[in-house]
C-alpha cells in the first residue's frame, strides 16, 4: 500500500454557519477540542483526524462539513469548533501497512470551554457505547475495539447489582449493533467488553441506564387492494411483533371496529356490503404492549375490479398488439375500439388473457380501452385510452449501410420491432431490383456476393410473420472491388536485434506476403506469414520500409498496404522495470526484457 502524506495545518477551524431565512450569516463563539493520539501509549505523528458534526441518532447534523488534519509529531491535536456535538475519526498506517482506526463520539463542545480526549489506537475497550429504548427492544451500539474477536454484553436491574452475561456478539469493523429484549419493561443497566484471540477480556468503558418501556412502533408499508369479492390487506412484517390487530371503519374514520387478528403480514377481509371502507392495523409485542395505529388506507369496495393498468399498444404491421397488467380471479377482459379519441367505442372482442391482437378492417387511426369483468359479472370502469395508426405494413429499416469487404458486400441495418423477416434487394442501375436474400427478424446483417466488380445499389424491406411485406428502404450504394482488400494497420515494432512487422487481418485472406525496401531502393518479397505479424532481420544497419499484401486460396492477391518505416541498428533493447531489493545479506535485482537470446551485464556504482 502506498502511503500518501499530505501536509495539513495542526490547528484548523470548522466553518459552521447559522442560516436564517434571509441567508444572513451569524458568527458564534467557539470551544476547543484538545487531545492526544497514542500507539502502545506513545504519541505518534501522521494520524489523519476527521471531525464531523454529529447528533445522538448517529446522523450528520447540519451543516454537513468536515475537517481533515494531521496530529503533531507527539500525537497532540487541537481544534477550535463552534458549539455543538461532534464525532472524531482517527486513521493511521503503521508498519507493514497495518491499519489502525478509532472513533470517539458524542463530543460536546461548549462555547468558551475546553474538551479533552485521549485516544489509544490499540485500545481493547469498546468505545462510544450507546443504549436507548427502541422498537420493543433495547437498542445497543458501540465502536469496534482493537484485536477483538467478540464482545460480551452484560445487563443488571440495578447499578450496584449483579451484572449477568446476556449475549456474545461477533466482532466486525466499524459500528456494531445489537438489540436486547428484557423479560419485562423496567429500568436496566448495560455494559460491554471485548475478548481477544487469547481469550483476554477488556474492561468496560461506561455503564448505561435505559428506561425500557416495551413500546412497539406502528407497522409500516400498510396497503389495501379491492379484489372484487374481498379486500386484500398487506404490510411490512415486524420481528418484534407476535401478532397484528386489524381495524375497520365505515364512517370516514370516525368509529373504528376491531375485526380480527393475525400473525402474518397480510389479511383478507370480506365485508358484507359494498361500500367505502377504511382500515388501519396495530402491532402487539411479546410484552403485550400494542402500538399506535398504522397509517390508514381507504378502499372503494363496490364489487368491481379497478380498471386494467399500464395499457400499451404496438403496431406490429399486420396487427395492433395490446397488453396490460391483469388481475387474479378476473372472468375476462373486454376490448373496446373507436376511430377517434372522443368517438363511439364499440366492444370488438373479449379475452381471458392480459394481451390481445387486433387487425382493423381498414387503414386508419384507432383508439382502444380495456375493462375487467369479475366473477359476479360486474364490469370495471374503462382503462386509460391508447391509440396507434394502422396501415397493415411495417416501416422499412433505418440505418441501412453497405460495406465493401473485398470479396463480398456486408449489409447492416437497425432492428424493426416485431419484424418477422427482412428482405434484401440489389440493383446495378437503381431501377431494376432483384431479391438476393431473406433473413429472420432477429438478424440485422447480411453478406452478398455480386457477380462482378462495380457499383451496386441495395435496399431492405420488412415482412410481418404473416407474410405482409412493406416498402423497401432508401437505396444505398457501394463500390464492389471483387478482390482482397489491402491490409491496414501496418506498423513496426523495433525488437532491437530484429524488426517485427504487424498488421490487421484481412477477411477471406489465408496468408500474407511481406515486402522490404532499403531507403531509396525497390521492394522485394522477403517472406510470408499466415498470422498477423512477421519477424525480419535486415542485412545491415539502416532505414527500411515494409509493405504487406494479402492472398487467398483462390489466387486473389490484394493491393499493397501503406508503407511502414523502421530504423534497424541490431542492438538489443535495454532492460526495463529494473528493481533492487535489500535481502539482508545481498541485493536482489530483477528486470523485464524483450530480448532473451543473449545475456545481461550488471553494473554497480
Amino acid at each position: 500500500m502506498t502511503k500518501k502524506l499530505i501536509a495539513f495545518s495542526i490547528l484548523a477551524m470548522l466553518s459552521v454557519y447559522s442560516c436564517s431565512d434571509n441567508d444572513n450569516v451569524t458568527s458564534l463563539s467557539v470551544g476547543t477540542l484538545h487531545g492526544k493520539v497514542t500507539l502502545d501509549n506513545i504519541g505518534i505523528n501522521g494520524v489523519l483526524i476527521t471531525i464531523s458534526p454529529y447528533d445522538i441518532s448517529g446522523k450528520l447534523s447540519q451543516p454537513k462539513l468536515q475537517s481533515f488534519n494531521m496530529a503533531s509529531e507527539s500525537g497532540d491535536f487541537s481544534f477550535e469548533l463552534y458549539p455543538g456535538t461532534y464525532r472524531a475519526d482517527f486513521l493511521y498506517y503503521g508498519n507493514d501497512d497495518e491499519v489502525f482506526q478509532a472513533t470517539r463520539y458524542p463530543l460536546y463542545i461548549v462555547a468558551g470551554s475546553q474538551t479533552w480526549i485521549l485516544v489509544e489506537l490499540k485500545d481493547p475497550v469498546p468505545r462510544c457505547f450507546l443504549a436507548s429504548d427502541g422498537d420493543a427492544t433495547v437498542e445497543l451500539s458501540w465502536e469496534s475495539a482493537y484485536d477483538a474477536i467478540y464482545y460480551i454484553l452484560y445487563r443488571s436491574n440495578s447499578l450496584a447489582g449483579d451484572f449477568q452475561i446476556i449475549s456474545n456478539v461477533d466482532s466486525s469493523s466499524g459500528t456494531i449493533y445489537h438489540n436486547d429484549q428484557p423479560q419485562s419493561a423496567g429500568t436496566y443497566f448495560y455494559r460491554v467488553t471485548s475478548v481477544n484471540n487469547q481469550e483476554q477480556e477488556s474492561d468496560f468503558d461506561t455503564t448505561l441506564q435505559v428506561d425500557f418501556t416495551a413500546t412497539i412502533y406502528p407497522p409500516t408499508g400498510f396497503q389495501a387492494v379491492d379484489m372484487v369479492d374481498y379486500v386484500h390487506l398487506s404490510w411490512d412484517s415486524k420481528p418484534c411483533a407476535i401478532y397484528y390487530r386489524i381495524h375497520r371503519s365505515e364512517d370516514n374514520e370516525q368509529n373504528w371496529v376491531f375485526i380480527d387478528s393475525t400473525t402474518g403480514d397480510y389479511y383478507d377481509d370480506t365485508p358484507i356490503d359494498t361500500s367505502i371502507y377504511y382500515y388501519h392495523i396495530t402491532a402487539v409485542s411479546i410484552y403485550g404492549t400494542e402500538s399506535e395505529p398504522s397509517t390508514s388506507v381507504v378502499v372503494n369496495y363496490d364489487g368491481r375490479f379497478d380498471p386494467p393498468r399500464n395499457v400499451s399498444i404496438i403496431d406490429r404491421g399486420s396487427d395492433l398488439y395490446l397488453s396490460w397488467l391483469g388481475y387474479n380471479n378476473v372472468a375476462y377482459y373486454s376490448i373496446y375500439r373507436a376511430t377517434s379519441a372522443d368517438g363511439n367505442y364499440f366492444q370488438i372482442d373479449s379475452t381471458s388473457y392480459s394481451y390481445y391482437s387486433d387487425t382493423p378492417p381498414v387503414e386508419d387511426n384507432y383508439y382502444y380501452y380495456i375493462t375487467a369483468i369479475g366473477p359476479n359479472g360486474l364490469e370495471s370502469d374503462p382503462s386509460s385510452v391508447v391509440s396507434a395508426e394502422f396501415d397493415g405494413v411495417l416501416d422499412y429499416p433505418a440505418g441501412v449501410i453497405a460495406i465493401d469487404k473485398g470479396l463480398y458486400v456486408e449489409l447492416n441495418w437497425e432492428e424493426v420491432y416485431w419484424a418477422g423477416y427482412y428482405v434484401i434487394y440489389r440493383s446495378d442501375d437503381d431501377e431494376r431490383y432483384q431479391q438476393v436474400g431473406r433473413v429472420t427478424g432477429s438478424v440485422t446483417t447480411f453478406n452478398d456476393t455480386p457477380p462482378s466488380a462495380g457499383l451496386y445499389y441495395y435496399g431492405v424491406s420488412t415482412e410481418t410473420v404473416s407474410g405482409d411485406e412493406g416498402e423497401m428502404s432508401e437505396p444505398v450504394t457501394v463500390q464492389f472491388t471483387d478482390d482482397l482488400l489491402a491490409p491496414t494497420g501496418v506498423d513496426i515494432e523495433n525488437m532491437g536485434t530484429y524488426i517485427r512487422v504487424i498488421w490487421d487481418m484481412v477477411l477471406s485472406a489465408n496468408s500474407y506476403n511481406i515486402y522490404r525496401s532499403p531507403e531509396g531502393g525497390g521492394y522485394i518479397i522477403i517472406g510470408s506469414s499466415e498470422t498477423n505479424h512477421y519477424d525480419d532481420i535486415p542485412p545491415e544497419e539502416g532505414s527500411y520500409y515494409y509493405k504487406v499484401r494479402a492472398t487467398d486460396t483462390l489466387g486473389h492477391i490484394s493491393p499493397f498496404s501503406n508503407p511502414a518505416y523502421a530504423y534497424f541498428n541490431a542492438l538489443p533493447l535495454p532492460p526495463y522495470d529494473v528493481t533492487a531489493i535489500d535481502s539482508i545479506y545481498k541485493v536482489h535485482l530483477s528486470w523485464q526484457s524483450e530480448d532473451t537470446s543473449g545475456f545481461y551485464i550488471i553494473y554497480r556504482s
